[in-house]
């Protein structure tokens, strides 16, 4: 599948002239208001050269995907767009455009689903969409992928909320020290395994959470660093702690067959958690 699609987005995101960052007339801004686009981009050749130390039983590629739903994509928890089967969803403001991808060539399906709230991430989970809303958490059954169909919101404390989902558990961050404009740092455990009256059952304080990631029972949160957690039972979560490494400022994560991805301010991370005894850096692509 290949192609490009033009002028599928009603609106985009401008300087915004404020310390906020937000502009409440966003979604009426249309084409020839907006003077900030990437028209073009120069190609270049970089080589890094990295040294890489073959571990016994070296990371084998596993066919299955762990934590994900058959048909779903893997995506980093600050996300703005997420593929379910053979869709995918953009979220821009308070609209979410979808676009069919499994033919010869991207088609986009109808108009943009209007939500009324501003949205800033999504997670895609078993046949739902979980999507992060400065003031908390909005879930869309996407069983019929072509009609989004709105299941529930349950609020918290107003912060930008990256969110990821795993057995029935929902993790959310809210952190301080951004145009959400609070001083709240904050993991939050939900219950969504009724998609229709999800339910808060722990909150955590952090240090300044952003980023978060969880694969088969295990919880990726870039705090102070990189925090990784055996997330069985949410009321005992953060005394769980499997590792800690600080020094870097981490800001989103993908765990992928056994191998974690972090980007940081300074480079590319990669460790091999095969095993949790050695949890252990693959290595670093710096970027300063």
């Amino acid at each position: 599948m290949a192609g490009c699609l033009e002028n599928v987005f009603l609106a985009a995101f401008l300087d915004t002239g404020n310390e906020w960052g937000y502009r409440e007339d966003l979604h009426t801004l249309y084409e020839g208001k907006i003077d900030r686009i990437v028209i073009g981009w120069k190609t270049e050749e970089i080589t890094y050269e990295v040294e890489y130390k073959k571990q016994d039983g070296d990371l084998m590629m596993d066919a299955k995907l762990s934590g994900t739903s058959p048909g779903t994509g893997i995506n980093g928890s600050m996300s703005r767009f997420g593929i379910y089967e053979e869709y995918m969803y953009v979220i821009l403001a308070d609209q979410i455009s979808i676009f069919h991808i499994g033919g010869a060539s991207p088609v986009k399906v109808g108009r943009n689903e209007y939500v009324g709230r501003e949205m800033e991430t999504i997670f895609p989970y078993r046949d739902c969409l979980f999507i992060g809303a400065p003031g908390g958490l909005l879930i869309y059954s996407a069983a019929n992928p072509e009609v989004l169909e709105y299941q529930s919101f349950i609020g918290h404390v107003y912060g930008c909320d990256p969110v990821v989902v795993e057995n029935d558990l929902a993790y959310v961050t809210v952190r301080s020290g951004n145009a959400c404009g609070q001083n709240v740092d904050e993991l939050i455990v939900f219950d969504v395994s009724n998609v229709q009256s999800p339910k808060r059952l722990v909150t955590y304080q952090m240090t300044n959470p952003k980023g978060l990631g969880i694969d088969n029972g295990l919880l990726f949160l870039c705090d102070d660093g990189l925090k990784i957690f055996k997330a069985g039972d949410p009321q005992t979560l953060v005394s769980n702690l499997i590792v800690h490494y600080a020094g870097m400022d981490g800001y989103d994560v993908i765990p992928y067959r056994n191998v974690l991805m972090m980007i940081a301010d300074d480079g590319l991370y990669q460790y091999d958690y095969s095993d949790l005894d050695n949890i252990h850096l693959l290595s670093k692509l710096s970027t300063r």
